[in-house]
């Protein structure tokens, strides 16, 4: 090491005073470091991932990458609404209404009736079942809505009738799934 006479404050201004050291030349070379060997092993990763297409036709590679394209632009909103309709059809009005034609009562209070419905329909969180109702209420504007007074959410039903909110909600399943189709 060069004995400097000068205060050196940083490392730069050492290894400028200090350029003709050997040493310091030789440390400064990655390739002279003990662990070049090491460095040589490592393969770098590519870029853009390499996809092997083994025996498929230019065709198949092309209609393999179009599917993908519409898997990648299936929208989840509509996908979800789908679902939702599908569980209200499948057994929620049924319960909803029966559990109103029981009581003999016009609305029920929602904290009331998610008990009853989560039972009968599966397992159902508080937001998923809110969903649900909002949804149908979406659906069946004549036949159902939701009212809020003195802090509580009732769900009124004009008509106790399952079949005629059923016939609402089979229509908008349809126009659901089609614009699905057209989506895709």
């Amino acid at each position: 090491m060069p004995k400097v006479d000068v205060v050196l404050r940083t490392m730069r201004d050492y290894l400028e005073a200090a350029s003709d050291d050997e040493q310091v030349k030789k440390s400064k070379k990655p390739s002279s470091r003990g662990n070049s060997q090491f460095l040589k092993e490592i393969k770098q990763s590519p870029k853009t991932p390499v996809v092997e297409h083994g025996d498929q036709t230019l065709l198949e590679r092309i209609r393999s990458k179009e599917n993908a394209l519409k898997s990648a632009k299936k929208n989840p909103d509509a996908e979800k609404r789908i679902a939702i309709l599908q569980l209200l059809k499948k057994s929620m009005v049924e319960v909803i209404c029966s559990h109103f034609g029981l009581k003999n009562v016009s609305g029920m209070n929602l904290i009331q009736l998610m008990p009853l419905v989560v039972l009968s329909c599966g397992q159902m969180n508080k937001k998923k079942f809110i969903e649900h109702i909002d949804v149908l209420c979406e659906v069946a504007p004549k036949l159902c809505s939701k009212d809020s007074f003195l802090g509580t959410t009732c769900l009124k039903l004009a008509e106790v009738r399952a079949d005629k909110i059923l016939e609402c909600i089979d229509e908008e399943l349809k126009k659901s799934q089609e614009e699905q189709l057209l989506y895709n």
